[in-house]
């Protein structure tokens, strides 16, 4: 039995600080929520999931400066590291018998609870007022989402299919009850049992690839398999059996495992829950997992596809292809005829999952020497962070409009008028739309064109082809929600049934009266200014997506391989 020396064994802890501290911090939010139980206490579980997620950015930095080699990562983090006196190391050590790997290959997983980490903070800052103005602020809310940000982490860094599992399971639990948080709308109970009962079926599938998997190679050590799958590449008889006939049993566990992953990232043919369940579910909630789920499924995907690429890049990179061509084409197409606006975005969502799969191809081509570049990897980590930044803000946007309009905003009659109503929320609105489409000079155009470039260079013309067309498509179904906000006037008020009101208390009935004399006589609302949690979410990802599509090499150097 091999031995584990302490500093082996600190460094493996300090890799686990992260999960542990957010599993620790979503145990204290349920007790506060417990403790804080008055009106004017109800937003302590939110500060406290604040303060949480930034302590766990601070370890975050630790690790980055510790794992990461000093060579690549710049001045900034040279002189950190001499003001905090961390000496990097290139052996951190796996914990649970190597089932995790804590930086990943080219430091994804690091880069990807970076990111994971930054979502559930914006997540976070959108809800206490949302979940305020609908009587749903409860403090499980923020422990669930602690929860799947932990269940991410480790999706980010399995190298062991028994790990996958359960951090897939972590992910998804605490999912399925967000997305039917909103009780009792019937809409968000609708998500909730979908989602459920869609994610059950996909961990079916999942667990039976596992198995097949194993028996086909005898482990479920993803590095393990890749060795052992290697060998047999080497041999000539990576999908075929030694006599002759074909590995079947390798084959379905490869498909059932994609099932169970192309479910969670919302690809084509697996992404049937996700316009519903986007659309049902709290908008906080959906903007957690339209970014969320994204990046740390996509972390996962890239393990997985690493470890068992030995069978056979022809085998691997059609495959990829179809997928990607099928995602582009059902999420543009799904989304042109889209009027609710969280349906349309996720769409887009399946629709983005295609082109981050052009970026995956494009990484495959450079593994197995198809005329690749190093231009893939550090595109597709630039693709993820912008694309996630894009996402969080026009969420951020719609939450802020709710707030102040006090009623639900999300079909496209009800943004008619609002560039003259709220013009800089509008302005914020329709630059994230147009950074979604790729418009030119916005982020979204610089990720899509190192992601596409890098695809180019691997030799997939028709594919980056395809991509460009499908994108200029795209700005049809953008452009119809800035047109509306600009350039048609307000729809005239028919049914109120979606506003948000709370029932008044029998002691204090008077006090409302002048209120509902106003509603009677169909006077607007007084315009309620978003909260500062609302705007600080704003000025974050207004302010990273302006800078990344300023000045994007930063990023493409610091992460590539």
């Amino acid at each position: 039995m091999e031995l584990v020396s302490m500093s082996e064994l600190g460094n493996s802890l300090r890799l686990m600080a992260i999960p542990v501290f957010l599993s620790f911090v979503a145990i204290v939010v349920l007790f506060a929520d417990m403790v804080f139980d008055r009106e004017d206490e109800r937003q302590w579980p939110a500060y406290l999931t604040i303060a949480g997620l930034v302590g766990a950015l601070l370890l975050w930095l630790q690790n980055w400066l510790l794992f990461v080699p000093s060579q690549s990562d710049g001045r900034l983090m040279g002189w950190l590291r001499g003001l905090l006196n961390i000496q990097a190391t290139t052996n951190p050590g796996l914990l649970f018998n190597g089932m995790f790997d804590p930086v990943g290959i080219g430091n994804m997983t690091l880069i990807a609870s970076l990111l994971v980490i930054v979502v559930a903070l914006v997540a976070t800052m959108l809800a206490p007022r949302y979940l305020e103005q609908r009587d749903m602020h409860r403090g499980e809310y923020y422990a669930l989402l602690l929860f799947a940000t932990v269940g991410l982490i480790l999706m980010a860094g399995s190298v062991h299919l028994i790990l996958v599992f359960l951090a897939l399971e972590l992910l998804s639990i605490p999912l399925y009850i967000l997305a039917g948080f909103a009780r009792p709308n019937l809409a968000s109970e609708e998500a909730g049992l979908k989602y459920f009962l869609l994610g059950a079926f996909a961990s079916g599938f999942l667990l039976y690839g596992i198995a097949l998997l194993y028996g086909a190679t005898g482990t479920m050590h993803l590095r393990e398999m890749g060795q052992l799958l290697a060998q047999d590449f080497q041999s000539g008889r990576s999908l075929v059996l030694p006599g002759g006939s074909v590995n079947l049993m390798l084959i379905g566990g490869i498909i059932m495992l994609m099932v169970g992953i192309g479910f969670k990232i919302s690809l084509v043919p697996f992404h049937q829950w996700t316009p519903d369940v986007y659309d049902g579910a709290p908008t906080p909630v959906t903007a957690f997992m339209i970014a969320g789920t994204k990046v740390g499924g996509f972390a996962m995907f890239i393990n997985v596809i690493a470890a068992l690429l030995p069978i056979g890049p022809t085998w691997w990179i059609p495959m990829l292809i179809a997928l990607s061509v099928l995602s582009m084409l059902g999420g543009n197409i799904g989304a042109l005829r889209q009027t609710n606006i969280k349906r349309m975005l996720a769409y887009s969502s399946i629709a983005h999952a295609g082109y981050m799969m052009v970026g995956v191809v494009g990484i495959m081509s450079e593994v197995a020497n198809f005329n690749g570049s190093s231009l893939s990897f550090p595109a597709l980590i630039l693709y993820l962070f912008v694309y996630a930044l894009m996402n969080l803000g026009a969420f951020a946007v719609i939450i802020a409009m709710e707030n102040s309009e006090g009623k639900a905003i999300i079909e496209l009659e009800e943004f008619r008028g609002l560039g003259r109503r709220h013009p800089l929320l509008a302005l914020l609105l329709a630059f994230f739309l147009l950074s979604l489409a790729g418009f030119p000079p916005t982020a979204g155009f610089f990720a899509k064109f190192f992601l596409f470039s890098g695809a180019v260079l691997g030799g997939q013309l028709w594919l980056v082809a395809l991509a460009i067309l499908l994108s200029v498509i795209s700005v049809y179904y953008y452009a119809r929600y800035i047109i509306a906000m600009y350039m048609q006037a307000p729809a005239e008020a028919k049914d109120e049934s979606h506003v948000i009101r709370r029932e008044p208390l029998p002691l204090v009935d008077e006090l409302h009266e002048d209120v509902d004399e106003d509603i009677a006589t169909d006077l607007p609302a007084p315009l309620r200014r978003p909260s500062w949690m609302v705007g600080t979410a704003l000025v974050v990802t207004t302010a990273l997506v302006i800078a990344i599509g300023i000045y994007p090499n930063p990023i493409l150097q610091l992460f590539a391989p």
